[in-house]
């Protein structure tokens, strides 16, 4: 189960929700309500422009805080902007 222990500092935050990452792992919500939103990039692709690599298939999904069961909705994105959308759509209608 995911906790939230001994943190301390701020964190980054996307439309006022925490977000956190961890290697490919992303996190965003806060673990004191119902859901959070769990994201894994699972495939990057170059950017020449930017020479850099941009996630192109991220996985997400909603997961009841406290809870070790399978996530409530899960769906794959096909970039960082339309993941975080979709989480932040979910998050905003288990509120």
């Amino acid at each position: 189960m995911l906790q939230a222990e001994n943190i301390k500092g701020e964190y980054l935050s996307y439309r006022g929700y925490p977000l956190v990452r961890k290697d490919n792992e992303l996190y965003l919500g806060d673990l004191s309500h119902g859901f959070y939103i769990y994201m894994l990039i699972m495939n990057e692709k170059h950017d020449e422009k930017l020479n850099s690599d941009l996630p192109a298939m991220i996985m997400v999904q909603l997961i009841r805080t406290g809870s070790e069961s399978t996530p409530e909705r899960q769906t794959v994105a096909q970039s960082l902007a339309d993941a975080l959308e979709t989480g932040i759509a979910w998050l905003e209608r288990t509120c």
